[in-house]
């Protein structure tokens, strides 16, 4: 998925630890909570884009060092009810 308004969100975020701290506390409430952020910050980013972009960037391996630390600790911001505790399965080559 090609977003601009993700990549820019991102690059925001990565760069202003203000903005961090609010990224940490929205990943914790799910991808509602992430794209109110990035809309509230002037970013146009729905619902569905973020779960979207979360999963792509997870299945990807495509993460900041910052949104590393957010992952490290386990759930899933992707689920589509934003449940954080849920369990995900992970592809393992052999």
């Amino acid at each position: 998925m090609t977003n601009t308004a993700i990549d820019d969100f991102r690059e925001r975020v990565n760069a202003d630890s203000a903005l961090q701290a609010q990224f940490a506390q929205a990943y914790a409430q799910g991808p509602t909570a992430l794209a109110a952020l990035a809309r509230a910050n002037g970013f146009q980013i729905t619902d569905a884009e973020a779960v979207q972009a979360i999963q792509e960037r997870l299945d990807d391996g495509e993460l900041s060092d910052f949104e590393l630390t957010l992952v490290a600790g386990g759930g899933d911001p992707g689920s589509q009810d934003g449940n954080m505790n849920s369990t995900r399965t992970t592809k393992h080559q052999a």
